[in-house]
């Protein structure tokens, strides 16, 4: 037995080894000099103004490069410009009615003159703009968002939108790492650490993922009689996701350095797995909440007399009999995860809106943070019922710490994002978000990798997650009927399911 185990150990100990070998490979990947943005346009009367994209510059400066290809000779470029804001002066640029107004609040302005390209009939023009970061009102150097906008506010009186070429533009950004300003980086200032985050998260994540695998693989080749509840494998699982997904994100940001573009397959990749990852933690919250693990003659239930919201509150203690049985709590579930997973790809769509400076300063991310809220009060509720009906008076005191700390977790992120909002400056916004986010993360995970192995807490004595997987007579009888029809086995292990 025990030699089964170490070689199962043995060969996931050599896929770990793999992908971290693959991780090494990735991280060998040469950097490129700049970010890497193209596009195409054309100016109009109504539309005066293009935003190109936006750049977070760090305080030891950076620069800009654009390169425009017109498909027609523009017939007065003077009037043409280059223009760059930071974010001190876009507020006003934004709350501006018309063109001239606006431009009154460039940082720089530049001028777009085009040269003809006999080879290919094209008109061709290049703009190159150093950027510095200078102190305002006396405070040390920071970083800034800058935003690039190309303007002709002639068109605005004349609307000669006829006379208007399409354009096409490639704009590289560059970041300076030193003030020589000889080391280049692509990489926007707010996401210069994200790869040392998300390998911190990868390490806990993916430490705490392989750690209950491993408690798994030994109860599977341990004997005939030994039991895994299905929570572990649940946490194991979200634990999986979460190191999946800063395991994504660390390649997307190696690709990105060396083409400045990423990859977006891997990039949504990481954002789904977060999702599911969070659409599970929420559902086994709820789920611990309305009494999951805990013996049928701990709880008091009367089926007879039960209203709308206990029935809930049963079906939701069963999470995996809603696998088989369509009932409310399985249809929450389902909303919980497919909500999770919609609103984390509709976000992805606001990668390049210019007022947007974190992953949930949008609608889809509003929303989001409305559901917590909305899930955090259900899962307040849920724990009072759970604990007014509770017959273990030691578990009262369990379910009210839980009830706590899981609506504190439920509102954390909302309040997070709420206060960043309010109260920090644009340039900190995504990192901060970002820290604050894996910070819950992880610290949510180990917490439930914690209670599902803890023996020694009264939960866990009480519970099935220390019990055998047989079930007794008692709770037999007062299971519906037909709801253990299935067992499930990992190697000679039982899962239990309640």
């Amino acid at each position: 037995m025990r030699n089964d185990a170490a070689n199962q150990f043995a060969m996931l100990r050599r896929r770990g080894c793999a992908l971290y070998l693959l991780l090494l490979l990735l991280l060998q990947i040469q950097l490129a000099e700049s970010k890497a943005i193209s596009g195409d346009f054309r100016l109009s009367g109504l539309k005066s103004e293009y935003v190109l994209s936006t750049f977070s510059v760090m305080p030891s400066g950076g620069r800009v490069k654009l390169h425009l290809v017109s498909h027609g000779m523009y017939e007065d470029e003077s009037h043409l410009k280059f223009r760059l804001y930071r974010d001190v002066e876009w507020p006003a640029y934004l709350q501006a009615t018309t063109c001239m107004d606006r431009i009154k609040h460039a940082k720089i302005t530049q001028n777009v003159s085009f040269v003809k390209d006999l080879e290919d009939d094209k008109y061709k023009a290049t703009v190159n703009v150093m950027l510095f970061n200078s102190p305002d009102d006396g405070a040390k150097p920071r970083s800034h968002y800058w935003y690039f906008v190309l303007d002709d506010c002639s068109l605005e009186e004349y609307f000669q939108d006829n006379k208007v070429p399409l354009m096409h533009y490639d704009l590289l950004l560059f970041n300076h790492l030193s003030s020589s300003g000889q080391d280049l980086s692509h990489l926007s200032a707010d996401e210069h650490d994200m790869t040392t985050l998300h390998t911190v998260c990868l390490l806990v994540s993916g430490g705490v993922a392989a750690l209950l695998l491993f408690l798994i693989v030994l109860s599977a080749t341990a004997g005939k009689n030994q039991s895994i509840h299905a929570a572990v494998l649940w946490v194991a699982a979200s634990a999986g996701l979460d190191a999946c997904s800063s395991f994504f994100e660390i390649m997307h940001l190696q690709i990105y350095k060396a083409n400045g573009v990423g990859s977006y397959f891997i990039d949504a990749m990481s954002a789904h797995a977060e999702a599911i990852c969070d659409s599970m933690l929420v559902i086994l919250l709820l789920s611990i909440a309305s009494g999951w693990t805990l013996p049928s003659d701990v709880i008091a239930v009367n089926a007879a007399t039960a209203n709308h919201f206990q029935r809930l509150l049963r079906e939701m203690g069963r999470p995996m009999a809603n696998l088989r049985h369509f009932n409310a709590a399985g249809l929450l579930a389902i909303f919980i995860t497919v909500a999770h997973i919609v609103l984390a790809q509709l976000g992805r769509t606001f990668n390049e809106d210019f007022n947007s400076y974190h992953q949930f300063e949008h609608w889809p991310g509003r929303t989001l943070m409305g559901m917590r809220v909305i899930l955090g009060f259900l899962f307040a509720l849920t724990t009072i019922q759970t604990r007014i009906r509770c017959k273990a008076k030691q578990l009262r005191a369990f379910y009210k710490k839980l009830g706590i700390l899981g609506f504190i977790w439920f509102q954390s992120l909302p309040l997070l994002t709420m206060g960043v909002n309010i109260f920090m400056p644009y340039h900190v916004r995504h990192p901060t978000i970002s820290i604050g986010t894996a910070l819950m993360q992880s610290s949510s995970i180990m917490l439930f990798a914690w209670l599902v192995t803890a023996h020694s807490s009264t939960y866990h004595s009480l519970s099935h997650l220390s019990a055998p997987s047989d079930k007794s007579l008692t709770e037999q009888m007062r299971m519906p009927h037909g709801e253990d029809s299935r067992t499930w086995k990992i190697g000679k292990a039982k899962v239990c399911l309640d």
